[in-house]
């Protein structure tokens, strides 16, 4: 980890991507039965660990790597941006005052999108003020530029942030004015993303995000079967999981398969259940 991030001579997406830990569908694969619990606490810990060890080192790299170059999109650019995002990234898992304000200064000064999203990211991840002022000053700046997609990529984030009351956020936002229920990319990047990309969210201990997402499939079924058979999908390493991890998908399953009606979802859900 130090030797690629103290050798300026190594191409930077490079090593960006080496630091960059595994995610948990990765270690997932290699774990029988799957310890949802075990994989999170793991990585929350290991990355920590590294951000701590290292954090003079992830701060030289990150503000070495700033310019005023104009943006570009050739590779030496394009490297240098993902690896100080990638510093950037880790370093937020501290949590710290110093590391909020890092993130909040690269958020309130990015002239790019790339810059902003990451940023943004952090700072969702991380409980306060800062968080609450970004996302709303990026949702604004879309709406009133009638940026559709931009709007999605501000639901992304939250759907795969990493908070503690993840599964309540996502569920407001399926409230808020900027989310477009009956929109097939709207409903992929907060539903889809939530529970492919937020574990800890998804795979919440007292089931509640399994009983969200399948009520949403339920809902969905109605409108767009073709959407709410790929969002049941979710479900399908059900089999691999613990015991009691087992027991709450299986029975979220199971509703679909009771609850809904299109040829699309009834496959998926009684595939799964077979």
């Amino acid at each position: 980890f130090q030797a690629s991030l103290s050798d300026e001579t190594l191409d930077p997406s490079l090593v960006a991507y080496s630091l960059i830990m595994p995610n948990f569908p990765t270690l997932a694969q290699e774990m029988t039965p799957i310890d949802a619990d075990a994989i999170l606490a793991a990585l929350k810990f290991a990355k920590r660990s590294l951000a701590a060890e290292f954090e003079k080192d992830l701060l030289k790299m990150y503000h070495y790597l700033e310019d005023d170059v104009p943006y570009g999109i050739d590779e030496k650019q394009v490297g240098k941006r993902r690896l100080r995002n990638t510093c950037l990234s880790i370093l937020s898992t501290l949590e710290q005052p110093d590391t909020i304000s890092l993130c909040t200064a690269q958020f309130d000064s990015a002239t790019s999108m790339t810059n902003s999203i990451a940023a943004l990211e952090c700072l969702a991840s991380t409980p306060g003020l800062e968080r609450t002022k970004a996302l709303q000053e990026f949702y604004q700046r879309a709406k009133d530029n009638d940026e559709s997609l931009v709007i999605n990529k501000w639901l992304q984030v939250q759907a795969m942030a990493d908070m503690p009351n993840a599964v309540e956020e996502v569920k407001m936002l399926t409230k808020h004015e900027g989310y477009e229920s009956t929109n097939p990319n709207a409903i992929r990047a907060l539903l889809q993303v939530f529970a492919s990309a937020n574990p800890a969210g998804f795979h919440n201990p007292d089931g509640s995000g399994y009983h969200f997402i399948a009520d949403q499939v339920i809902e969905l079924d109605k409108t767009n079967p073709q959407v709410a058979a790929r969002l049941a999908s979710s479900f399908d390493t059900w089999r691999n999981h613990t015991e009691e991890r087992k027991a709450l998908m299986q029975s979220q399953l199971e509703r679909i398969k009771a609850e809904c009606t299109s040829n699309d979802t009834l496959e998926i859900a009684t595939r799964s259940l077979a």
